[in-house]
């Protein structure tokens, strides 16, 4: 409910300050090279409150393309920016370590298959002119991100056991950030050439969901959910353009975020039952980094 009032009135504030006359325009089109990484830690605790396990949960080397845009619009000094972006992947490492009471039990590596990521974004700021090519002013605004991949054929070592070859499990894996956002937006303009940049600190609530199915295909053999309100993040672009015609613009743009929950917590349903009376996130991260070559029009 609470952050559907904060999109509501952000949309509000964005309708209000663009009554005027546009000042200024724009809408680019964007594609690029994204990468990211995720890590969980969870802890789990028998009726007694004590430690029985610890699942270490990593995902590195995501490679996604992405596609998307950016929308700039400003009245006097009251502007509005958006973006939209869409990432897809088939090409990454997932890693899983369990320890129980402190002793490693078990590992399992997969290669991770349909990956895509979602990132939605929208803000309402001020411009405060310092001097006549520079400006920079407080934005705020509200986003959702998301991430969502496959592992298909993941391999277990049992280090009592040993490694069994037909030990294989399918995974799948979403979650979601959304909430608002404070930061600052800054832009100079120089003989045609435009740098924009901006930093924003995010206070998101997180959700994740987890399923995973055992090498017979038969129905989900271990389900999962996890949630905190407890979820930080922060993101800053940079922005280079360039007119090299009228109302075109060409430019390149970085983009990094991080993003990490503590203290949230898991409810699981697993067959077949276990003593775990509760499971807690103690550390979970996502972070990504983005290169992209940016074409629209200006105005």
């Amino acid at each position: 409910m609470l952050n559907k009032l904060l999109l509501t009135a952000i949309f509000s504030i964005a309708a209000t300050s663009l009554q005027g006359d546009l000042a200024e325009a724009y809408f680019d089109v964007s594609a690029g090279y994204r990468r990211d990484k995720l890590s969980a830690d969870i802890h789990s605790f028998d009726t007694q409150n004590t430690q029985i396990s610890r699942d270490q949960i990593s995902v590195k080397d995501l490679d996604l393309f992405q596609i998307g845009g950016k929308g700039f619009a400003a009245s006097c000094d009251w502007f509005v920016r958006g973006e939209a972006f869409w990432g897809w992947s088939d090409n990454g490492k997932y890693k899983a370590a369990s320890k129980v009471r402190k002793h490693l039990f078990s590992k399992s590596t997969a290669h991770l298959n349909h990956g895509k990521t979602k990132d939605f974004s929208l803000g309402v700021g001020y411009f405060l002119s310092l001097c006549a090519p520079f400006e920079i002013g407080p934005v705020a605004g509200w986003s959702y991100q998301s991430q969502e991949f496959n592992v298909k054929k993941a391999h277990f070592l049992n280090l009592d056991e040993g490694y069994d070859p037909n030990s294989r499990a399918h995974f799948e894996y979403n979650n979601h950030w959304k909430g608002p956002w404070l930061g600052a937006d800054a832009k100079f303009n120089l003989l045609g050439f435009d740098l924009r940049a901006g930093y924003s600190y995010h206070w998101a609530n997180w959700n994740a969901k987890w399923s995973m199915k055992n090498r017979s295909e038969e129905r989900f053999t271990s389900q999962d959910s996890r949630k905190s309100s407890n979820a930080h993040g922060q993101v800053a672009y940079l922005d280079f353009f360039w007119g090299f015609c009228p109302f075109i613009d060409f430019g390149v743009g970085l983009k990094w975020q991080q993003w990490q929950v503590k203290k949230g917590k898991k409810k699981s349903v697993e067959t077949p039952e276990t003593q775990v009376a509760r499971n807690q996130i103690q550390n979970a991260k996502w972070e990504s980094f983005t290169v992209s070559l940016d074409f629209g029009i200006s105005f």
